[in-house]
């Protein structure tokens, strides 16, 4: 069992080595940002460089139950590469971050179609600072901007979700998630999303999948909107779709 310490764990009491970063909810948030950020400067590629691409430095950042962060003090839980940041309770609001667990374009580098190798998991985020780059986006957008190999799994975001910064970005899983608000897939090319639950999804670009209509009965409250063309829909075993209000169940515009 994890002993809760008051300083940063990596250094005292510690059984998964220096490179497993361990946080707890009595550390001063400006403790927690700094080591972070350290961390994160490591392991952000330098402009026109992949020199971190191709370490060996690994990093998990583990925190323990309770919350962190207020809205005037938030924590800035800058992601870099071979970064995972771990949410230690049972369920995902058994952690809550107040502020943002974010990633960035790599403007030099591709921009997002280049920054992979990084997760989030089994922690809830209240966003309250929006993008590292770009001051127009809404403070209230968490801002995941990733490609590929970088999955948000068991994730609760109190907002807004946004998987983009400025420029391109190729892919992505977002799994087993709650979006209170409005998912902005922005420039992403493709993305799977399975078993999740959003207030909308804003934007597409080739190849946009959602998968979670399995075996069950659906209570639905509104009818189901099939706007965009070449839309596939399938049900796994036996679904069934009941309209609780008497509304449609679906509507296809074409």
């Amino acid at each position: 069992m994890l002993s809760v310490c008051n300083t940063v764990c990596a250094d005292v009491d510690n059984p998964f080595g220096s490179n497993v970063i361990i946080f707890d909810p009595s550390m001063p948030v400006s403790e927690i940002n700094n080591k972070i950020l350290q961390i994160y400067n490591q392991q952000n590629s330098p402009a026109n460089s992949y020199s971190v691409d191709f370490s060996d430095n690994r990093y998990a950042f583990i925190f323990m139950p309770g919350t962190y962060g207020t809205p005037s003090s938030p924590v800035d839980v800058r992601v870099g590469v071979y970064t995972s940041v771990i949410g230690a309770g049972p369920k995902p609001d058994d952690v809550v971050i107040t502020g943002a667990v974010r990633t960035q374009d790599r403007p030099n580098l591709g921009g997002v179609t280049t920054v992979f190798w990084r997760s989030m998991e089994n922690l809830a985020i209240v966003p309250t600072l929006g993008s590292l780059t770009d001051g127009s986006i809404p403070k209230n957008q968490n801002v995941w901007a990733v490609s590929q190999a970088s999955p948000a799994r068991r994730i609760h975001v109190k907002g807004d979700l946004r998987l983009n910064d400025v420029s391109w970005s190729s892919g992505g899983l977002l799994a087993n998630s709650r979006i209170d608000g409005t998912v902005f897939s922005g420039t992403q090319q493709q993305y799977l999303t399975r078993n999740s639950q959003f207030k909308a999804w804003n934007g597409s670009n080739w190849n946009i999948v959602f998968v979670g209509i399995t075996p069950g009965v659906y209570h639905l409250t509104d009818t189901i909107n099939v706007t965009r063309p070449n839309t596939i829909i399938y049900g796994m075993g036996f679904p069934t779709f009941v309209s609780d209000t008497g509304k449609p169940i679906m509507s296809v515009n074409d």
